[in-house]
């Protein structure tokens, strides 16, 4: 790095003389002279001074261009994600962790390389990683994440009041960005942000009555009886098919078929066969949707409301992952056996294993 010839150009730039940022930084002229011939370079503690004096960073005095650094981070950022989506999610990490070892400055690498697991060693990594990135990120989009990956992760390590003080800090009862978005936009733009407004309100919906039905008390019972948590799940398919009715569902198929999961369950439970088997029929359909469309893939809805909205792309757990070896997985719970040799059973065990089949083959 050539900080004594950066040191020189921003210095006559900015017309000072030696004499004079020797001044300012109360050291001697020489030892100015002795930076710009490289003889030398300036403490490290004089950095953050000469970026003040010149006006700009300390990455610009040491010579590093923020652009290509920014863009090469983006590049592991991006190379890390493609691969995570695919399914590969160890070398997705590696990238990530030799890309922080050459920026450990990032906080967007940072973020990224916290440890996803439940167990203590990792929670607490991640905790300190979230922390960092709170305390430190002028970023906020990169901040707010931290904070609400926080809040997730506090409470499992002994630090809930952290977490509630954390969520409190937020501006709550203010417009989300999205809201805002539609007293700025206008034209295309405003009605583009209306469409992804509804989508993603109608996503948080389901996904919240998905979640209530399957949540226990404090007293470990459930809150729903099984006719209750029946009628929330029609209610879910109902608002699916509502909303996309023409059945161009893409992502959100993953809905529908939970749904039919949790509803088929509870007439295995009961040993209702018609209604189990009428509800896995439905739950395969879905399934093997949502399987055709490739992870990567962007696509167009074509319902009244979403007409023309791009969608796609979703994280894969591993590179043969499918919702087809998902629910062939579901099947084989022994709450099925009652009714495994009956022939509508084995046409949907067949469909979905030919449909994972045939993911396989086109790996």
């Amino acid at each position: 790095m050539n900080i004594g010839n950066n040191i020189k150009k921003l210095r006559r730039e900015r017309e000072i003389t030696q004499e004079q940022l020797a001044e300012y930084l109360n050291i001697s002229v020489s030892a100015i002279s002795q930076w710009e011939c490289n003889k030398t370079a300036p403490d490290i503690s004089l950095l953050a001074p000469l970026a003040n004096i010149f006006e700009v960073s300390a990455d610009v005095i040491l010579g590093i261009d923020i652009d290509t650094k920014e863009k090469k981070i983006d590049e592991i950022y991006m190379s890390a994600y493609n691969d995570s989506v695919a399914g590969y999610r160890e070398r997705a990490a590696e990238t990530l962790k030799k890309g922080l070892a050459e920026y450990p400055d990032s906080y967007k690498l940072m973020l990224a390389c916290a440890p996803s697991g439940n167990d203590e060693a990792s929670l607490r990594e991640a905790a300190s990683i979230y922390q960092k990135v709170i305390d430190g990120c002028s970023d906020n989009k990169l901040r707010l994440d931290a904070i609400q990956s926080a809040c997730m992760t506090y409470p499992k390590i002994g630090r809930r009041e952290e977490a509630v003080a954390l969520a409190k800090s937020l501006p709550v009862y203010n417009m989300s960005s999205n809201e805002m978005l539609t007293q700025i936009y206008e034209g295309d733009e405003l009605f583009e942000q209306f469409q992804t407004n509804i989508i993603a309100s109608q996503c948080v919906l389901v996904y919240n009555m998905l979640d209530i039905i399957q949540h226990k008390l404090d007293d470990g019972t459930a809150y729903y009886t099984d006719d209750e948590l029946l009628i929330i799940c029609e209610k879910v398919v109902k608002i699916m098919e509502t909303v996309f009715e023409d059945g161009n569902y893409f992502y959100y198929s993953q809905y529908i078929r939970i749904a039919h999961v949790l509803m088929s369950k509870i007439y295995a439970n009961r040993m209702d066969a018609d209604n189990a088997l009428t509800q896995l029929e439905h739950a395969a359909t879905y399934a093997i949707m949502f399987d055709k469309y490739e992870y990567d893939e962007l696509y167009s809805y074509t319902s009244i409301l979403f007409r023309g909205m791009e969608g796609g792309g979703y994280y894969k757990d591993s590179p043969d992952s499918s919702h087809s070896s998902d629910l062939l997985e579901t099947l084989s719970n022994s709450r099925y056996d009652f009714i495994r040799a009956n022939p509508r059973f084995i046409a949907v065990e067949t469909e979905l294993r030919n449909a994972y089949n045939n993911i396989l083959r086109n790996e």
